[in-house]
């Protein structure tokens, strides 16, 4: 079983620190999984696609990236 670890954001600001701890997480363990659950003011910057470039580069590197809207 992988290990999947689930990060919370709820401000559209906080999107370059997030992706950078989940960058972080996978530096000397690309053996996991994450989960992103996106709400409030962080599902704008989401669906504006202004951090898919980094997703993109996240996601080829590791298992998945999978982010939920709510």
């Amino acid at each position: 079983m992988i290990p999947c670890f689930p990060f919370r954001i709820d401000e559209e600001e906080k999107w370059p620190l997030l992706l950078g701890n989940v960058k972080n997480l996978f530096v000397d363990n690309e053996a996991l999984e994450t989960e992103v659950l996106a709400n409030a003011s962080a599902v704008h910057a989401y669906q504006s696609k202004k951090y898919i470039t980094q997703m993109t580069e996240l996601s080829g590197g590791v298992s998945s990236l999978l982010v939920k809207m709510h």
